[in-house]
């Protein structure tokens, strides 16, 4: 069967030369509210070596495992770079300078394509998802290299930024594709967890959307912005996929969403879940309940650790 590989971003608000940059540039850039630029877009909840425990013991099959960052000192202590199996990939590797430093993820992902010796089939995942349980090749991809993914129907719009920039960059997509519409404010988005990719289909889209894309990346997060779902919607109306049947659940690190997602992880109710840090986060909390089970669960190192 072909090669995978999995791409992540990650970010650490503590990094001093990240933060003296972020403190540069907020104040010209950022429109200064939670969804923009808010602490909980960069925080480190103290959970990464459990996304590489889980990929290690639940995806074995993994080619490379890419982990883009914004400067190399990001990288945390205890990683292990010199793990065959690991690429670490700056910013401005893959990201055209006129656009650095960003503090976007949506900027970040608009620049997959350049990501060095990256492989036709790649999983593209987020650091607050984990894999609790195995995962086959099957799971994303078809022997036939057909993607396997879930596209959802959704109609808030309104609800926040999140929502209005999967609603625009759906209709962008239909609208080019010559699509027919859904209902009035009616619009598909992928569900929020690690989505295959054919890199041939990524280039492709950007080339399509190049004049789109380029207008929509900014420093910070803006409605304006075109998110990697562009990726799969294009996919979705253009070539054939897979519908999933996943077991995935999303849960908030908040006063109610800790003690659901302890319970999930200590069942192992599923397969994948994102344990997401928002405004209503409560990181001190969520790490003190979770890492002990996520500890328990995943006890010993993996390689990609020193």
């Amino acid at each position: 069967m072909f090669p995978i590989d999995f791409v992540f971003p990650y970010v650490d608000n503590t990094d001093p030369k990240w933060k003296a940059e972020y403190d540069k540039y907020v104040n010209m850039y950022a429109t200064h509210s939670e969804e923009s630029s808010g602490s909980a877009r960069y925080r480190d909840c103290g959970f990464l070596k459990y996304l590489f425990r889980g990929i290690e013991r639940n995806m074995p099959w993994i080619n490379h495992v890419y982990m883009i960052v914004s400067d190399y000192s990001q990288i945390p202590g205890w990683l292990n770079t010199n793990n065959d199996k690991l690429r670490i990939v700056a910013h401005k590797d893959i990201i055209p300078e006129q656009y650095l430093p960003t503090f976007n993820s949506t900027t970040i992902e608009m620049f997959l394509k350049n990501i060095p010796d990256l492989s036709e089939h790649f999983i593209y995942s987020n650091d607050d998802i984990y894999f609790i349980r195995n995962l086959s090749k099957e799971y994303f991809f078809l022997n036939s290299g057909i993607p396997v993914y879930r596209v959802i129907r959704s109609s808030n719009k309104n609800a926040n930024q999140y929502r209005r920039i999967c609603y625009n960059e759906y209709e962008l997509v239909r609208n080019r594709l010559n699509k027919n519409p859904l209902p009035k404010g009616v619009y598909m988005k992928p569900d929020h967890f690690a989505r295959p990719m054919l890199l041939s289909t990524v280039k492709e889209c950007y080339d399509t959307f190049e004049p789109e894309i380029l207008n929509s990346i900014s420093r910070f997060r803006e409605e304006k912005n075109i998110n990697q779902y562009i990726y799969i919607l294009y996919h979705w109306f253009k070539y054939p996929y897979q519908e999933s049947r996943h077991s995935t659940k999303y849960f908030n690190l908040t006063e109610v969403g800790i003690p659901q997602a302890a319970e999930a992880i200590a069942r192992l109710l599923y397969q994948e879940i994102c344990l997401n840090d928002n405004a209503s986060s409560k990181p001190d909390k969520a790490y003190e309940a979770l890492n002990p089970i996520l500890a328990r669960l995943f006890p010993v190192k993996s390689s990609f650790e020193i």
